[in-house]
């Protein structure tokens, strides 16, 4: 069953991923869990710092890699976590990133969303931002990611936090353009709805 739950802000969405990351490790339950972001905010990794001219915004820091991330209202954020002894997930970390961007990216092909892999490196690679470089499990819509993730292992079990742009990053972070807008979205160019969505996940 997929976890609907969504706060206001982004280190109550953070805390609640913390709370059944914990669970799962202490007790072995798994979870899967697909809401929507409700105002504009920033995740970043909790072994890197966010920009000192971004912490005016909602922001809060999140258990997985990566960089930072521009959310937009009416984004798509995901989490999934379970033991690494559950067989319901592929055992490799690398079968299991391809399960996740694979779950995804047929989810999306069903709503007519056309999403593609990169592989190529951008002329602008920045590892403090998450839309600033491919790896082969993200997805693109055109030229821009659209759906990015990450991966947290302990000895016990796994979390994987992960976002689905649906909205334009300029339409709520326009101010920031001249210098963050190398690191913005265009979205999936289309609303998507939750339920739908949800539907269409092979879970």
């Amino acid at each position: 069953m997929i976890d609907n739950t969504s706060f206001l802000t982004a280190n109550e969405n953070m805390a609640y991923d913390a709370d059944l990351f914990a669970r799962t490790e202490e007790h072995g339950n798994r979870f899967i869990r697909v809401y929507h972001w409700q105002q504009p905010g920033l995740t970043q990794s909790e072994k890197r710092d966010i920009p000192e001219d971004l912490l005016g915004y909602d922001y809060s820091y999140r258990l997985t890699g990566g960089g930072v991330v521009f959310h937009s209202p009416a984004d798509i954020v995901f989490s999934i976590g379970g033991q690494l002894s559950d067989d319901f997930f592929p055992e490799k970390s690398k079968d299991l990133m391809f399960w996740v961007s694979d779950l995804f990216s047929q989810a999306l092909r069903k709503l007519s969303v056309n999403v593609v892999q990169k592989l190529e490196q951008s002329d602008d690679k920045n590892i403090l931002f998450c839309a600033s470089y491919p790896n082969p499990y993200e997805l693109y819509v055109g030229s821009s990611k659209v759906f990015g993730f990450a991966l947290k292992k302990t000895r016990s079990a796994f979390l994987i936090q992960g976002v689905l742009h649906v909205n334009r990053t300029k339409d709520y972070f326009d101010h920031l353009s001249d210098h963050y807008g190398k690191y913005f979205t265009n979205g999936v160019g289309q609303p998507i709805e939750l339920v739908e969505f949800c539907d269409m996940l092979e879970i």
